[in-house]
């Protein structure tokens, strides 16, 4: 028994040494931090060059104010919020929040934005019956309407800063139910005949969010422009078919390599999560535990490691839309974070792999769009030509509208009398699913 309780001692002993030498071990491993990589300077000097913006003169605050509906001017009270959001998380806690949203719409309205999010027959039913409500809801809205749609006219968009893992964001759903609001009012002036103001009003939309979309300075304000776009186009189709509503001159441009581009919401992810590292460091968290895992995270080198995944994911994605298939697929077969380890910031390793995404899929998002674009012209242009359903096959093929990444012609989905395009969202699928369908 003596015996066996001096080998468990010494076993223990030998356990606790080696422990204690790998710690040691880990620590010499771990003295120096990175210096900081090309990405992060590339990051960093791509945030030197931009400027500031008067709060009269950007879009973002007006934008953020304008939906709150109050009578103070919209950039004074988007500027409120924001200066309110970019405060240390302790200071913000002890404010409350600025009020933008009790007042921002009447609830008949609410109602409507929130259950007609697409242009299908339930939504147009829901419209019809309540027209005379929508109508006198509209001449309510009319001068937050006229400001909406001259926001791009300032030229400038500068979003406020996340400072830590808690920093709010605006209520986006608002900015799409603004839109959406401006949609209404589009179909309203087409079911009266007023197809020119319809015309006008879809077009206006369309512009303001193509300007969002080369502007934005994060993925979720990108991603937000994309989805309001995508609404643009069901309605763009639905007024031209149902009431012979004009193509909005704004679709007849192609999406460019700025607008798809991901360079200027990459830099704000990288300063955002160069915020949150930072973060984490001041305060990893309550117990034993964390502490000892801290002298394992170099700041720099995660940092560095987030800026190259991010610098990686933009370099793909402004690649020609033909070359785009492969060079995701290419950088897809290349990224696997969970396997990538290292006792050298193996805390940092570890982090980075759990919050590891690939950041290519947001911009498929983004550049799918110029298939949409495509789809919606071939539609339109087919109505107008009185191509009957059984010929759009073939019209499809000799059409000079093509898929942009693969140069083939557009889809024919008979089963559903719709145009589609294979996208890089769903690969997998032979035509992608709403909203890129639309009736003949």
């Amino acid at each position: 028994m003596l015996r066996a309780l001096q080998i468990t001692g010494f076993l223990s002993l030998a356990l606790a040494l080696a422990a204690v030498l790998l710690y040691l071990t880990l620590l010499i491993i771990n003295r120096h931090d990175e210096p900081p990589s090309p990405a992060v300077q590339f990051f960093e000097q791509h945030l030197n060059k931009r400027t500031p913006v008067a709060d009269e003169d950007n879009a973002y605050l007006h934008l953020i104010g304008l939906v709150a509906g109050q009578e103070k001017s919209p950039y004074e009270l988007g500027a409120a919020w924001a200066q309110w959001a970019e405060l240390p998380r302790t200071a913000r806690s002890s404010l409350p929040e600025p009020d933008l949203y009790s007042r921002s719409l009447p609830e008949p309205l609410q109602k409507l934005l929130s259950s007609c999010n697409r242009p299908n027959a339930c939504c147009i039913k829901e419209l019809e019956q309540n027209v005379q409500l929508l109508s006198d809801l509209l001449v309510a809205e009319r001068n937050r309407l006229h400001l909406y749609r001259s926001l791009d006219e300032l030229k400038h968009w500068r979003e406020h800063q996340l400072s830590d893992l808690a920093a709010p964001f605006p209520n986006y759903t608002s900015w799409i139910h603004l839109s959406r609001l401006g949609l209404f009012d589009a179909w309203l002036a087409a079911r009266e005949g007023r197809t020119a103001e319809a015309q006008s009003a879809l077009n206006d939309d369309a512009r303001f969010w193509r300007f969002v979309l080369t502007e934005a300075e994060y993925i979720v304000t990108k991603l937000i422009a994309a989805t309001a776009l995508q609404q643009n186009i069901q309605w763009t189709n639905s007024l031209s078919r149902e009431f012979g509503v004009p193509l909005p001159l704004v679709w007849e441009s192609p999406i460019s390599e700025k607008e798809r581009s991901l360079l200027e919401v990459f830099t704000g992810e990288y300063q955002f999560s160069r915020a949150a590292i930072h973060e984490l460091m001041q305060d990893p968290g309550d117990g034993f535990f964390p502490h000892i895992l801290m002298p394992f995270h170099k700041v720099q080198a995660t940092e560095n490691m987030q800026a190259e995944r991010l610098l990686a994911a933009a370099n793909v994605m402004k690649a020609p839309f033909t070359d785009l298939p492969d060079r995701l697929a290419t950088h897809q077969k290349s990224m696997n974070p969970a396997r990538k380890w290292s006792w050298y910031n193996a805390t940092g390793h570890w982090l980075s792999n759990v919050y590891a995404v690939d950041f290519t899929q947001y911009g498929t998002r983004v550049a799918d769009l110029e298939g949409f674009r495509r789809v919606l012209l071939a539609t339109l242009h087919l109505r107008q030509a009185g191509v009957s359903p059984e010929d759009v096959a073939q019209h499809l093929a000799e059409h000079d509208l093509k898929n942009p990444y693969t140069g083939k012609p557009l889809l024919w989905d008979s089963d559903s009398n719709a145009i589609g395009v294979k996208s890089l969202r769903h690969p997998r699928q032979d035509i992608s699913p709403y909203p890129i369908n639309f009736e003949i």
